[in-house]
């Protein structure tokens, strides 16, 4: 190849390599700059337009469905049943402000032989706690029950939020009959709402059993308007027909629903709501 060939292709080269610089440097002045709206991730983002200098990501939360620890029941009367289902909450950051749910009475072919109306209930994080449905009439056949759920309202707990400290004391089973000739056996004793605000309404669930842990009767009352760090009595009655002579571990359960903004509007507001 002769010196004027290897020249013009030196000098086309030289062109081309020109014309590519001067290319990359327009496309370097035209490239628009990063944002957290360019639907790319960029920028040390920690998602698509989300984390680093922008926005923080939205945090994806996996809902547990709730958990039914235990079932129990007992005949109060010919027919009428006091039943206890325990629940749990396996959720740290979740609770519910509704749940609805309702029992059915199975015989031992899996026939329903009851069904009760949708209940409602609510239930904190990481919460295990008592359903009591009292006094439902049912044919004696069936031989177990079973729970569904329906809605269920859950809410994400802030970082402001503290879950309510509720503390009983001073409890005693008495048989008032053989003071005031009532004919009911009662539990007593002092609510203490250890809480930082005050709570418009407490349900104290109140639950007897025997020396074996066998389910005997159920209660429960509700106490209004108590102030934080307030103390209050409470006097909950039981007919002497329940088998109360039996009576040998009272369970007391104190709960308030802290997701009703006009139960703790104070502290509490109100959560965000995740259906």
């Amino acid at each position: 190849m002769d010196k004027r060939k290897v020249k013009r292709i030196l000098i086309a080269f030289s062109f081309l390599f020109i014309l590519f610089i001067l290319f990359f440097i327009i496309y370097i002045i035209k490239k628009p700059q990063p944002t957290c709206s360019d639907g790319i991730k960029n920028q040390l983002e920690e998602g698509v337009d989300c984390g680093g200098s922008c926005a923080p990501c939205e945090e994806k939360i996996v809902v547990e469905d709730i958990q039914v620890k235990n079932i129990e029941w007992v005949d109060t009367a010919i027919g009428n049943f006091d039943t206890v289902v325990t629940i749990k909450n396996p959720n740290n950051r979740l609770g519910a402000s509704t749940i609805k749910y309702r029992l059915k009475y199975l015989d031992q072919n899996n026939k329903v032989v009851k069904e009760t109306r949708w209940l409602d209930d609510f239930i904190l994080p990481e919460q295990e706690k008592y359903l009591l449905i009292q006094e439902i009439e049912v044919p004696e056949s069936f031989t177990k029950i079973k729970v569904d759920f329906g809605d269920i309202i859950w809410k994400k707990f802030t970082a402001q939020q503290q879950k309510p400290r509720l503390e009983v004391i001073m409890t005693e089973f008495t048989n008032s009959f053989q003071q005031d000739l009532s004919g009911f056996y009662r539990v007593v004793g002092t609510l203490v709402n250890e809480s930082a605000i005050d709570l418009e309404s407490i349900k104290i669930k109140v639950v007897l059993r025997d020396n074996q842990g066998s389910l005997l009767s159920t209660n429960s009352q509700v106490i209004n308007s108590v102030r934080s760090k307030e103390k209050r009595d409470f006097n909950i009655p039981f007919p002497s027909d329940y088998n109360m002579d039996r009576v040998e571990k009272v369970e007391i359960k104190p709960e308030t629903n802290i997701f009703n903004s006009q139960n703790s509007v104070i502290f509490y507001g109100i959560s965000d709501e995740i259906k």
